[in-house]
């Protein structure tokens, strides 16, 4: 819950960074069992405060109310998020959760609690320092009401703005002890080429893992994994990409290393074939006793004329199981609907269900705030959703399962 909350808080603080001619004023939510859902709300501009409410109630008469908090600066960043549950017996907001966070020169504190409905606190600290391309993060755990020091990483990035470099530490209680350090190699493009990784041991940085990639990264290439054991770099596992353009066809082989026969087995095969932008991947397991590849899975998408949107995606397994969507869109562009089939015992698509969406024509989707969070959903427009039905097909009628609304309120 508190990676969630914390996560629409972040997403809620990118909204009001700028200016938005409109905001979600609320969300209701319905299914066939008779569980429902309202989201509504609210935002102060003289405050720069945002708080968000939803009512949560099922069919067995259970409710639950739950209130998000965000404040922000002038900027739009938000610096205190603070989460409540709102206690039935009583009728008062319970604050289960709070996040602060602040900026001093090139200084950021973060301070993260979670309450426990019997008043335990739960909190952590990171205070994260920047220098040119260095950055150092320190973390704390509140013990008996002080802030003891519990880990630290450094890290430094490259001209590509990489990072190059990241050493973490762990506390004893006196002072800092290394513990593991990673050096991140890049070609001449800024793309990743292979790694290192070390651990400290008996006071002493000691190799334990590589992996390092030979050849073209546009063509054909490998890339091998390997552990530091004995004194000496033991080969692991190894992956083998090659391309066929006359095909448009890539094909990346897995292999593990056999100690006992000195030679690299055969693990797993995934081939992908690209025409425009329509893809088809199939996927193939090494089957010992057959000695031979044998279908795991296949994906498959297909676009229209201008690649963006899709028309059909389908996966299949080897268990003859599989789904197909197929999308429909109206004039201007927006997903309306979507069919949804699945693969019988005979191996034939049978339709199972539809989705359906509406939108505001007269709302453009980028100019409504907080509608990252509570847009989200699986059919795309340049427009406001206003619904989003789904249905399953039973006897051959569309039965309504869930249904989502959406309202929008003017701010400028």
């Amino acid at each position: 819950m508190k990676k969630l909350a914390t996560i629409l808080a972040l997403l809620c603080a990118a909204a009001f960074a700028k200016e938005y001619e409109y905001m979600v004023q609320s969300m209701s939510y319905g299914s066939l069992g008779g569980r429902k859902e309202s989201t509504y709300l609210s935002y102060d501009a003289a405050a720069r405060k945002l708080e968000q409410i939803r009512d949560r109630n099922s069919s067995d008469g259970l409710g639950s109310s739950y209130k998000e908090i965000s404040y922000f600066d002038k900027k739009g960043g938000m610096v205190k998020f603070e989460v409540f549950n709102l206690d039935l017996k009583s009728g008062k907001w319970k604050k289960i959760e709070d996040y602060t966070e602040s900026v001093k020169g090139n200084v950021t504190t973060r301070e993260s609690n979670s309450i426990a409905d019997d008043g335990t606190r739960n909190a952590s600290k990171t205070v994260s320092s920047y220098d040119g391309n260095a950055t150092e993060d320190m973390r704390y755990k509140l013990t008996k009401g002080k802030w003891q020091k519990e880990s630290m990483s450094r890290s430094v990035k490259n001209a590509w703005d990489k990072e190059e470099l990241t050493i973490s530490f762990k506390w004893d209680g006196k002072s800092w002890q290394p513990k593991d350090k990673t050096e991140i190699f890049y070609d001449t493009a800024g793309e990743m080429s292979g790694y290192v990784t070390y651990e400290f041991v008996n006071g002493a940085w000691q190799n334990s893992e590589r992996e390092m990639l030979n050849g073209d990264r546009n063509g054909s290439y490998e890339q091998i994994r390997s552990t530091f054991q004995n004194g000496a770099w033991q080969n692991a596992t190894m992956s083998k990409h090659e391309l066929d353009a006359a095909k448009d066809e890539g094909i990346v082989t897995s292999f593990i290393w056999n100690d006992e026969k000195g030679a690299w087995d055969n693990m797993s095969k995934q081939t992908a074939i690209k025409k425009g932008a329509d893809l088809n991947m199939t996927s193939y397991l090494w089957d010992e006793q057959l000695k031979d590849w044998v279908k795991s899975y296949s994906n498959g998408e297909i676009y229209d004329k201008s690649g963006e949107r899709p028309l059909v995606q389908s996966y299949e397994s080897n268990s003859s199981s599989g789904n197909k969507y197929v999308y429909s869109y109206d004039e201007r562009g927006s997903n309306t609907a979507m069919d949804i089939y699945k693969l019988d015992a005979n191996g034939k698509w049978v339709q199972t269900g539809r989705s359906e969406a509406t939108y505001d024509t007269a709302i453009p989707a980028d100019s409504v705030g907080y509608g990252a969070a509570l847009m989200m959903f699986e059919m795309p427009s340049i427009y406001a959703i206003t619904s989003f039905k789904e249905f399953k097909l039973k006897d051959g009628k569309y039965e309504l399962i869930t249904e989502k609304t959406w309202k929008y309120k003017k701010i400028k």
